[in-house]
């Protein structure tokens, strides 16, 4: 009984986990590469002063 029950959990875990994937892969359209600039930008502003 408690393997069924830790196995539904995992299973409950997994697929929280793939829709916060596919959530994130419908992101990357527009969203992500322009957060990813923004991260770029801002690493490029902080580490330019020592530069």
């Amino acid at each position: 009984m408690t393997m069924d029950v830790r196995w539904g959990e995992q299973v409950t875990h997994l697929k929280g986990m793939l829709q916060n994937i596919s959530d994130r892969l419908h992101a990357t359209t527009g969203e992500y590469t322009r957060a990813e600039q923004e991260e770029q930008a801002r690493m490029a502003s902080i580490t330019s002063p020592f530069g």
